[in-house]
């Protein structure tokens, strides 16, 4: 679809009423998506002073004065540089005679938290679990699958609570693989009470998932209810 053009400049490309809707790259580091500027004048792109921060461009062509040329950028925003999960901004492609044409970019990270694996995208989060009691005895666990288009983390836990990295040989809890891609299938993340804090006592946390700038993409309440006197007696009787 063409987007707004002058006589001089024409843009094609995933482009609505002037505006772009980057999509993440499978680094799940930056956003991007290509447009091709068809013009028979020289012209060159420009953004804001706080966009070209966030912005860069991989120009494949060379536009040229009295000479149609069809020209394809990649227009990419770096993540880190975002002021917060998601971006707009603003750049232009100009001649020296002044004539441009403004291009809106768009662009946002996607986390989402559920309880299986199969969970269709529009149901409920599951943003609070609880930790039950598993086939082995004396062992709570719970656990969820995250979804992101780009790098998250596991955050610090409570003190309470351990990770399958800490009985996976110190892997860590991310959806980078080891290509350096991220997995854009749901990643399962396994949690557990450690064995010397099972206790009579209920316990909450709140576990983050952070991104590449180390902020919080999103926040998931846990909650061990305790356990009966009776049953840490019988856990240990074994």
């Amino acid at each position: 679809q063409e987007s707004a053009s002058t006589g001089d400049i024409k843009v094609n490309g995933h482009i609505n009423d002037g505006q772009m809707t980057l999509k993440a790259n499978e680094l799940g580091t930056e956003f991007e998506d290509t447009i091709w500027v068809k013009s028979s004048k020289k012209w060159t792109l420009k953004a804001d002073d706080e966009d070209s921060q966030v912005l860069s461009f991989d120009i494949n062509g060379e536009s040229k004065n009295g000479e149609e040329t069809e020209v394809q950028v990649v227009v990419k925003a770096m993540y880190s540089k975002f002021g917060s999960s998601s971006y707009e901004g603003k750049f232009y492609i100009q001649t020296a005679e002044g004539t441009a044409v403004p291009i809106t970019v768009k662009a946002m990270a996607e986390v989402g938290v559920y309880a299986n694996e199969r969970t269709r995208q529009d149901e409920t989060e599951c943003v609070s679990l609880n930790f039950t009691d598993t086939i082995q005895k004396g062992v709570f666990m719970t656990e969820f699958y995250v979804e992101s288009n780009i790098r998250w983390t596991l955050g610090g836990l409570p003190d309470w609570i351990e990770s399958a990295s800490s009985w996976n040989e110190g892997a860590e809890v991310t959806n980078v693989l080891s290509s350096r891609k991220i997995d854009k299938k749901r990643h399962h993340v396994s949690l557990r009470v450690k064995s010397d804090k099972v206790s009579t006592e209920g316990k909450t946390g709140t576990i983050s998932l952070l991104d590449v700038k180390g902020e919080t993409l999103k926040k998931v309440s846990v909650t061990f209810a305790g356990v009966g006197s009776g049953y840490l007696t019988h856990t240990l009787s074994f």
